[in-house]
């Protein structure tokens, strides 16, 4: 019998989430050509948490050509390729899992469209079985 358990970092314990804030707006904003003081306000506003409601203020902020849709779902998808697990969770993980008879294997959620993803080491899987 397999049960499914799901982890959620509420406080950054597990991933680096300000990191790959850094890495999904810098390329947002490389990809559609964003001044530096979009860059800065994003890096702000996102700084905690982020929803379409903040992209809604950004386009109209700075006025953007962009639907918030597309702005929405291009950060989404660039955080979800540059978000990684910390390399101390995933030592502390490796080391529990066998002891505790699962079979585990540590992701980050899948982006929803073809986003250009950053070159990231791929995550361990672990397998008891």
């Amino acid at each position: 019998m397999h049960q499914r358990l799901a982890l959620f970092d509420l406080d950054g314990t597990l991933v680096d989430r300000q990191s790959a804030v850094s890495e999904a707006v810098a390329g947002l904003c490389g990809i559609h050509s964003f001044s530096a003081e979009v860059e800065q306000w994003m890096l702000t506003e996102l700084a905690d948490r982020a929803n379409a409601a903040d992209f809604a203020r950004l386009r109209e902020v700075f006025e953007l050509d962009e639907s918030v849709a597309q702005l929405w779902e291009a950060y989404v998808d660039r955080m979800a390729a540059a978000v990684i697990c910390r390399p101390a969770f995933l030592e502390a993980w490796a080391n529990s899992v066998p002891r505790s008879g699962l079979s585990a294997s540590p992701r980050t959620a899948p982006p929803t469209s073809s986003a250009p993803r950053s070159p990231r080491p791929a995550s361990p899987s672990w397998s008891t079985e």
